[in-house]
């Protein structure tokens, strides 16, 4: 499913999210891509910087870390699913009850997790073609509901200085700009669990190797920004 249409419409619903916040974003997000492009060839480039890129492994090779908001993420590649290339695993640093926690903090590295927000499927050139939640087994750390994740999500920022901070602003306003579609397939993920777990308990369904994505959608980004560019131009109603 395109995310073009149900974009614009789930902007048009009342929150928070607007379609000028969204315009503001995908602008900040297209200047991060140009930024990648112009330094490194793309934002792939950004982050791997070996010719080759091995599967599983994690790019770069220690992640990315941002010790000031807690936000963390790697890019790899494992599958060979339509457009993809490879994908972004999003994290946020959280304990056992979602509260911040710092990434060297002294305390047992059993009480705090990255936590998995979102995963941001990539082509070979860079551009974000999907978007799409996972089972905890693919990720592991503290499990969320859609309300908390997205609430993390809220609170993911990363600097958009150094080495990676052209990828991570592309990251910053990619997140901004599709948070209600975030939302939405948050929320489809929790109503996949439900059912799954309607038959089997929180142990099995979890560690199902059968269920590896909970809720996936196919996004094309440029349309998107289009989109977004044409509803803001039409006068109101």
């Amino acid at each position: 499913m395109r995310s073009t249409a149900s974009l614009v419409s789930l902007l048009a619903r009342p929150g928070p999210h607007t379609l000028e916040h969204a315009l503001h974003a995908a602008a900040h997000s297209i200047d991060g891509f140009q930024r990648a492009t112009n330094k490194h060839g793309s934002v792939l480039r950004c982050l791997v910087r070996s010719d080759e890129v091995v599967q599983f492994d994690h790019y770069p090779e220690d992640d990315v870390v941002d010790e000031a908001s807690g936000a963390h993420y790697f890019y790899h590649a494992h599958r060979s699913d339509h457009d993809e290339h490879g994908h972004l695993h999003l994290f946020w640093h959280a304990d056992s009850l979602g509260r911040r926690v710092r990434h060297r903090s002294s305390s047992a590295r059993s009480a705090w997790a990255p936590s998995h927000l979102i995963a941001i499927g990539l082509d070979a050139t860079g551009l974000p073609v999907s978007l799409f939640t996972t089972n905890h087994w693919v990720t592991e750390g503290h499990w969320f509901d859609a309300e908390r994740t997205l609430a993390m999500l809220s609170r993911f920022g990363l600097t958009e200085r150094g080495r990676y901070g052209p990828a991570n602003r592309f990251i910053n306003g990619l997140l901004d700009m599709y948070r209600p579609l975030i939302g939405q397939l948050l929320v489809e993920r929790d109503q996949k669990l439900k059912r799954l777990l309607a038959r089997r308990p929180w142990s099995v369904v979890s560690r199902d190797i059968r269920h590896e994505v909970l809720s996936f959608r196919d996004i094309d980004w440029l349309a998107d920004v289009q989109a977004l560019e044409a509803a803001a131009a039409r006068p109101p109603n």
